[in-house]
Formats: structure tokens, sequence, C-alpha cells
């Protein structure tokens, strides 16, 4: 018998699902390369094709040309399927296939189900893909419908399209945006900084998608009783709540000489509360990210890096990854050793797992970043780490035009960034690593001075 070149069956469920992202981008590529797809009908560059198609399924934002007027209506088309496919995963798309065909799921795909979700246990995962796909849809209509009052009286028909888009684009955190016709190229949602409507229904689907899959079952079934709430909901629940409103209350400190200075106090609370929820990790911006302070660029940053909830469409270190790191280092401080929040105790393994992530994070992270800079000697530190970031955390914002100063190589590293943050970094390096069996001889301990 030949031997198979590729085996999927033995192939780690890491590597079919980061394979099957990979396979997407390709067929993606191709099809943002045909003429019908550009705006001009003669067809893009092949690195604005892939660099496009690397950001859509990866729910990015990030673009090297502006969507409104460098795509085509079918070209936009692709990239809205890409943003679908890529926020709630392809795997998602298979399981739907699935249950309309009336097939019966084999253990393996149930795992992949799981594993492209996060999901802590095999059982009922269909379930809550019901529950995924359900919500989805609903959400994402009605935010259509709500965005269509306000876009369908300014675009006339068009604005039937651009509801939906930026519905999709918003929910799954994508950061596209179809504005560049109405207030110019690379402009997001700038026009309507003054346009509570907007920013708000804008801001409600941001955090319906990055509140994490999981949340919305805790929700679903126990309502409003938060006592019955997984810890998991309740951690990320109450980051997230965090992170809002601290991230707006310090946004209108950094901002209010620099990008505020020109509002009333009504836009001011409007613009620093998407301001605050957007970079987690939305990618659309409704002030001048170039007028931004430095202090309201850092903080953009931190956002950033810290991105959503677990299960979610946003990307990110993870709030709840963050929280375990915080509980954990509360405890080594006040020398109680009890890793405990909401009358629960974090496991051992958990802390472990959160340290894991955020080192191999942040060391993909500095290394990308000193390419980088390598790459573009003209870039500064701020906007190079700015960018950075935005990448790996599958953000979208940018204080720099990719498309007129970066060098195709930094194109490229940056869609490698992209497509690291959103299969996973620590699934990104279990790409590259043979498994190994452990070693059956344990070595002596001796303790090292830490600190």
């Amino acid at each position: 018998m030949k031997k198979r070149l590729f085996d999927l069956r033995k192939m780690s469920c890491t590597r079919l699902i980061a394979g099957g992202y990979a396979l997407i981008i390709c067929i993606g590529t191709l099809l943002l390369m045909l003429p019908a797809s550009s705006a001009d009908g003669v067809g893009v560059p092949a690195l604005q094709a892939f660099f496009t198609a690397v950001s859509a399924t990866c729910v990015t934002g990030l673009i090297v040309a502006d969507t409104a007027t460098a795509w085509s209506v079918f070209g936009q088309g692709i990239i809205l399927t890409l943003i679908q496919i890529g926020g709630l995963g392809f795997m998602s798309f298979f399981a739907l296939f699935t249950m309309v065909s009336g097939k019966r799921m084999s253990l393996r795909a149930r795992g992949l189900l799981r594993d492209s979700v996060n999901a802590a246990k095999l059982g009922g995962v269909q379930k809550l893909f019901r529950v995924i796909l359900l919500g989805t849809l609903i959400i994402e209509a009605v935010g259509a419908v709500l965005l269509g009052f306000a876009f369908v009286p300014q675009f006339g028909a068009k604005g039937i399209w651009m509801a939906v888009f930026h519905s999709v684009s918003a929910f799954c955190n994508a950061g596209f945006d179809l504005m560049g016709t109405a207030f110019g190229e690379y402009a997001s949602v700038t026009g309507y900084y003054n346009h509570p409507f907007v920013l708000l229904t804008l801001c409600v689907l941001i955090l319906l998608g990055g509140l994490g899959f999981f949340v919305w079952q805790d929700i679903y079934e126990n309502r409003t009783n938060f006592r019955r709430y997984s810890l998991h909901a309740k951690i990320a629940l109450t980051a997230s709540a965090v992170l809002v409103l601290g991230g707006a209350v310090l946004f209108l400190i950094s901002e209010r000489n620099a990008a505020f200075q020109d509002m009333h106090i009504g836009q001011r609370l409007l613009n620093a509360l998407f301001c605050s929820v957007s970079p987690r990790t939305a990618g659309m911006n409704s002030v001048d990210l170039t007028k931004m302070s430095p202090a309201g660029i850092l903080l953009t940053d931190v956002l950033m890096l810290i991105g959503g909830n677990p299960g979610s469409t946003a990307g990110g270190i993870k709030t709840v990854t963050v929280a375990v790191l915080l509980i954990s280092a509360r405890a080594s401080l006040t020398n109680t050793g009890s890793r405990n929040v909401f009358g629960r105790r974090l496991p051992e393994d958990t802390v472990k797992k959160a340290l894991t992530v955020v080192l191999i994070y942040v060391s993909i992270l500095l290394v990308s970043l000193f390419a980088l800079l390598c790459m573009q000697s003209a870039l500064s530190l701020s906007d190079g780490l700015f960018t950075v970031i935005s990448a790996i955390a599958t953000v979208g914002l940018s204080t720099v035009t990719l498309g007129e100063v970066m060098l195709p190589a930094s194109q490229i590293l940056i869609a490698l960034l992209m497509f690291c943050g959103r299969v996973g970094s620590m699934s990104f390096v279990l790409l590259f690593t043979e498994k190994k069996m452990p070693s059956a001889v344990v070595k002596p301990e001796e303790d090292v001075l830490v600190g």
C-alpha cells in the first residue's frame, strides 16, 4: 500500500483547523483576483487580494486598499462571506451542513467543533452550535434593520447592502467598512462621530460578538440569575464591564484636549464609549487616530492586546486570560495561595495555561515588531507597535496607510500575524512542534530566585 503524504485522520485538530483557514484564504485570494471583484473590472495584484483575504478570514480589518473604492459589489460580497466564515469559524458551517443534511456527526468532527471554539468538553457541542448559528442570524438581521434606518435615507437602495455589510462586520469584530465613498478612503465611521444611533448600534453588535458563545449559552439558560452562571461567564462579564466603562473614562481624560477637543460633552461621552469598545477587537474608529494623544494611543494598544472573551469572534490575549493572571498575582502578593473568585478556586493548570498563552503572545509580538522595524526603517516605534498589536489581536485599527507605507515583505509579515491571531498564539506554535511523549524520568527539584 502507498503511504499517504497527508493523512487527515492522523493530523491533530489544531493543524486541521489551521489548514481549513489556510484553504479558505487561498480560495478567497483566487476569487478576489478575478476582474469582477475589482471596482475597475481589471483585477488587483495577487498580494492585495491575498492580504485582503487573510484580513477578512481572520476578521481583522487591516487593509491595503479601501474596501468601498477598490472592490466591486461582487468583491465586497466575497469579503463579507470570508468575514462570516472567519467570525463563526469554518467548522460552524460544516456543522450547519451536517445538521441540514440529517447526517450523524462523527466523534472526530465533534472534537474539531469543540476545538474550533475552545469548548471545555465534547458533550453538548452540537447544541452550542445551534445556539451560535441561530443567535448570529438573529443578531445580525436585527443589526442590519437598525442600521438600515440610518443608511437607507442617506444612501438609498445601496444603504440596504451597507447595513447588512456593517452589521456582519461589527458583530464578527472584523472592522471592514464601506464608508470610503461617503467620507473619504480609510475614513471608517468617523463621519458618524455625532450620530448616537449608528455608533450605539455598532457598539452593541461589537459587544455581543465579543461576548463569547459560552456566555451566550449561560445567559440563554439562566437569564438574569447571575448566581447560576458558570465561573467563566461571571469573570468574562465582569472583565468586559470593567474594560468598557474604565476605558471610556480614561479616554475622556486623555482625549479632552486632543481627539475630543472640538466636541461637546454628549459627543465626548459617545465617542469615548466607542473608542473603548471598538479596540476589543472590532477595528472601526469614530475619531481620527492620528489626532489621538500619546496616552490615548497607549490605552488603545492595551485594549487591543487584551481583546474580547474566549470563544467569541474577537481576538487578543482574551479578558479571562488576563483576569486569571491578576487573580493569581493577587494570591501571591497577599501570601494566601488561594486563587479564589466568586466562591470558586481556579485550578493551577488554568493559571499555567494563561501564563503560557501570554508568554507566547508577547514573544511573537516582540519578535515581529523587531522584524517590522528592521524592514521599515522610517516607521516609528509607536506606529510599528500599534500595527503589530492590531494585526496579532485581529483588530484592524491603523495609524498609517498600510498600502502606501508597508513594503511587500512587511505586508506578508502582517498577514502572518493576522493568521496567528485567528488560530491562537498557542495553536500557532503547536503547528510547528511535534507531540512528544512525556519523559518517564522525573528530575530532582531545585529552587531558583524569582522577582
